[in-house]
């Protein structure tokens, strides 16, 4: 047999060759994927997370700032009819109530006037309009804040006579200790011939604003809650984790939510995230503090207008 009849090897053929490099070109393609995706490929995906997350949170801050002009429209409005109405209890009562339902929104709570000492009638310092949806959702009139302790010292009262016209003063959360309804509060000053005479407020439930957060937190996938300044939580997506249940004098149930550093006490996991939150009140107050706009002597004097104020809390209005 001669040289140019010699056998080759099949794994020296150049159709054998040409298959396993045809072979390898994929496993290779495979590999420099992988080594990509391990290296710069994680970090687009993170930074792709990233905005995504950023911006479902955009979209759902922008849905809560939208809810809350609407209330604190409603509350301007009411102090303006406050304001400009002729000093008759029959008429308070006969028009205010259609205002504070809102056209049926079930999710404000409630609502009212409440002239400072002598402002509606002389001589009597309290003389309140207040009303709250009853079980059936129809706005009932209280006469209670009228008694007893009254509603000057309350938080959400003595605020806004410092605050600038227009401005509303949303209170931490709390549940009414006559309509027994948990809520936050949106109040606005009122004023006659630039003398501070009361304020008007909406309150706002905490049972609407929970659904509200829970259909953004279904269309973003996320994990979504709400806080006041206090860092207070008025939302949350497993409220029973966060809410504190008692009895009043009476013996009603009464309930309310517990704070970001509360919840980190028995949640562990939830430690990083309440340490941020508490950073961010740090910043705010070192912000306000640098600003010409602020005046210490108001934060002084706010502990001393309510009771239910501390000096921390003053400070962060």
């Amino acid at each position: 047999m001669g040289p140019s009849t010699r056998r080759v090897k099949w794994y020296k053929s150049l159709s054998f060759l040409g298959l396993l490099g045809l072979s390898l070109i994929p496993l290779w393609d495979m590999a420099g994927i992988f080594i990509i995706m391990q290296t710069r490929g994680r970090d687009l995906v993170v930074e792709e997370s990233a905005r995504l997350i950023e911006e479902s949170g955009n979209t759902a801050i922008a849905e809560i700032g939208i809810r809350s002009r609407q209330i604190s429209a409603l509350a301007r409005s009411l102090a303006t009819m406050g304001e400009a109405l002729p000093r008759d209890a029959a008429l308070f009562q006969r028009v205010l109530p259609r205002v504070i339902d809102f056209n049926g929104d079930r999710d404000v709570a409630g609502g009212g006037i409440w002239p400072e000492p002598g402002a509606f009638t002389p001589g009597v310092d309290r003389r309140s309009f207040f009303y709250g949806r009853d079980a059936q959702g129809a706005l009932k009139y209280f006469d209670d804040y009228n008694h007893g302790r009254g509603y000057h010292k309350d938080e959400w009262y003595p605020v806004v006579k410092y605050s600038r016209p227009g401005d509303c003063f949303w209170s931490e959360s709390y549940m009414d200790p006559y309509s027994y309804q948990p809520m936050v509060t949106c109040t606005a000053a009122m004023h006659s011939a630039g003398r501070f005479i009361g304020v008007s407020t909406i309150d706002l439930k905490l049972e609407g604003l929970h659904d509200f957060m829970e259909k953004i937190r279904v269309r973003t996938g996320g994990y979504v809650f709400l806080l006041d300044r206090n860092n207070k939580f008025l939302t949350f997506p497993f409220p029973d984790r966060v809410r504190l249940v008692g009895a009043d004098d009476k013996g009603a149930r009464t309930e309310e939510f517990m704070s970001a550093a509360a919840l980190a006490e028995i949640e562990p996991t939830f430690k990083p995230i309440a340490a941020a939150l508490h950073e961010m009140n740090r910043e705010a107050l070192r912000l306000a503090a640098e600003s010409p706009d602020v005046k210490p002597e108001t934060a002084a004097q706010l502990p001393q207008d309510s009771d239910q104020i501390t000096k921390e809390e003053a400070e962060l209005n």
